[in-house]
């Protein structure tokens, strides 16, 4: 692992969108634990110090924290199983039990979904069961690449609900409209517009009931990595009036 492996870190301009907000985690032990991962993943940094952890946080991500609480939240997890400690080094590697903790929801963290890669059909089953089927009276989603994998998910929406989908590309044009006349018929409060916008590269989901941020777009969920984020209702409301405003500036699919 080279030296500057820290600064590399805090300075990288790599996008991590497909990852959740470390700002979503309340707790120092998780935060930690997201920047194992993703050092990991991202930069191949397998192991990291205290001191590491603890200057990423506040120099990348301004969380104000100090090398000794990270050690102690580590120390700790270690005990747990939760991550592997070098004594000779101090440095730390998180492992899979790490991660579910990290990523999966539980009755403790419901806001994160983990999607696994190459496994599309249980993507589907996440996205439909824990995220679309408990929205209520309407589906705002904003996707910068919708194809005919979304429809079929969206087909399950009870009739009643208000579906617009708001995208730059879609993919096999022809064919998707085709598919949208039809998928029109039963769900009669449906709308697809695609926006000039340049500015769309986050892809969500907005109802009355919350909001989610999604990784990976809509079509192609479960093809890799990625994860479903709730976020709270003021970022949706920001988002919301966003949404509005590109929505009313944007054309009609068909």
């Amino acid at each position: 692992m080279p030296k500057d492996i820290t600064s590399e870190i805090i300075g990288a301009e790599r996008d991590l969108s497909h990852y959740p907000d470390i700002h979503l985690y309340a707790d120092l032990r998780r935060q930690a634990f997201w920047v194992l991962d993703v050092a990991g993943k991202e930069f191949g940094a397998d192991r990291l110090t205290p001191n590491q952890v603890a200057e990423i946080l506040v120099e990348r991500f301004e969380i104000s924290t100090t090398p000794r609480a990270v050690g102690s939240v580590l120390g700790k997890a270690a005990k747990d199983g939760l991550v592997n400690k070098k004594t000779k080094t101090s440095e730390f590697k998180i492992m899979e039990s790490g991660r579910e903790e990290l990523y999966l929801t539980t009755e403790e963290n419901p806001s994160v979904f983990y999607i696994e890669p190459d496994k599309p059909y249980s993507a589907k089953l996440i996205l439909f069961d824990e995220v679309l089927s408990r929205m209520r009276n309407r589906i705002w989603i904003c996707d910068p690449y919708v194809g005919m994998r979304l429809l079929d998910i969206l087909n399950k929406i009870d009739v009643s609900i208000e579906i617009r989908i708001m995208t730059q590309q879609v993919q096999d044009k022809a064919a998707f409209i085709r598919a949208l006349v039809d998928f029109k018929r039963e769900h009669l409060s449906t709308e697809v517009k695609v926006t000039q916008s340049t500015e769309i590269h986050d892809r969500y989901v907005i109802s009355d009931t919350g909001m989610w941020l999604v990784g990976h777009s809509l079509k192609d969920l479960g093809s890799k990595e990625t994860f479903l984020v709730r976020v709270g209702d003021d970022i949706r409301d920001s988002v919301e009036s966003v949404f509005k405003g590109r929505w009313n500036a944007s054309a009609n699919l068909t």
